[in-house]
């Protein structure tokens, strides 16, 4: 995973952009008439969130566009706010749209790592969480293979997945990724998560479902295929097994330095390691 600094953008104006560009003057007043109700359940998200505590706001029913979900405000109206106010060029939250999908480092998802962002994830889905549709904090950049698996359910403490916005920093400071060569032809590459003991049970736990809910080991494990088929070419054009743990082990350390719990890192290390791979 990829950690992403929390949006600059303002909520509350990313919020009252988007209703002013509705065209019915009925519907700004009834999200003005609510509207500071909305502004307390931004604050409150921020407070969740940094306290890993976002399973506590309660999710409204499944399906129903007519359901009520604040006032006169219903998951209908919510869903056209950022449907039609914020996605569509040329629409009143547009512009903020854009500047959340260009906030991922050389444009890779941050759930996985190796994606590219072609859409913004509710990380509390719009379905059921309809309330923070257009809140900046709640739409991650994300890669469509991600956005496609990660689902709409009701978010639980015991089913979390990793915030890009919020996680502490232990998490990209420790190592928790590891990945095992199997001596086969061709190589393979399996890939598994460790999370340091001394870690919070809920933070192991988010760790866990993050990698499973996202396939990571699937995922990982095909585009280390691939990279290794490009480090055996590179291996024709070198002279012995010195020159070739020496490349390995320099890359290891190069992409540590870029990111300790990619897999790139982690297959470079475990490749270094392994003496049947140089032979």
């Amino acid at each position: 995973m990829i950690k992403l600094p929390a949006p600059q953008l303002n909520a509350v104006e990313v919020f009252n952009d988007c209703v002013r560009g509705f065209a019915s003057a009925e519907l700004r007043e009834k999200f003005f008439s609510v509207s500071a109700d909305f502004y307390s359940s931004f604050k409150e998200y921020s407070q969740k969130a940094s306290a890993a505590e976002l399973h506590g706001f309660r999710a409204c029913a499944h399906g129903g566009r007519e359901q009520r979900i604040n006032g006169e405000i219903t998951k209908g109206d919510l869903y056209a706010l950022y449907n039609s106010q914020m996605v569509p060029e040329g629409c009143a939250g547009r512009s903020h749209y854009n500047l959340l999908m260009i906030s991922a480092p050389l444009n890779k998802c941050p759930y996985c790592g190796i994606g590219r962002v072609s859409t913004l994830d509710h990380y509390l889905s719009k379905s059921r969480y309809p309330a923070f549709a257009v809140l900046p904090e709640n739409l991650v950049p994300a890669c469509a293979d991600c956005n496609k698996v990660k689902g709409g359910g009701v978010f639980e403490a015991d089913s979390a997945t990793l915030h890009p916005y919020f996680e502490p920093v232990a998490i990209f400071r420790e190592c928790w990724l590891k990945a095992e060569v199997h001596n086969q032809s061709p190589v393979v590459v399996s890939f598994k998560v460790i999370p340091p003991h001394a870690w919070e049970e809920a933070l192991k736990k988010r760790i866990v479902n993050h990698f499973e809910d996202f396939e990571l080991a699937r995922r990982f494990s095909v585009e280390a295929a691939s990279e290794i088929a490009s480090i055996e070419a590179i291996f024709q054009i070198m002279h012995g097994p010195e020159d070739k743990k020496t490349h390995v082990a320099n890359t290891a350390q190069a992409e540590f330095r870029l990111n300790s719990n990619s897999w790139k890192a982690a297959m470079y290390s475990a490749l270094s390691k392994s003496d049947w791979f140089f032979v």
